[in-house]
């Protein structure tokens, strides 16, 4: 009898390497514009000031793209 160890097929080291390299797009400026403005809609209407904070912090990179 053969080990269970050797049954296993060959290609699955390839598809684990594919799935570690690809990675996701970051979101484009202007979806980032959006979600921001989203964002202050909400922290308006429900007057929490922690949405708006969460814009604040991301226009500093926003003006670095």
């Amino acid at each position: 009898m053969k080990p269970a160890a050797n049954d296993k097929p060959k290609g699955d080291k390839n598809k684990k390497q594919d799935q570690v390299d690809t990675k996701p797009t970051p979101p484009s400026p202007l979806a980032e514009i959006k979600f921001n403005i989203t964002l202050l809609e909400k922290a308006v209407s429900a007057l929490k000031p922690r949405f708006t904070r969460r814009v604040l912090r991301t226009f500093t990179t926003l003006r670095k793209k």
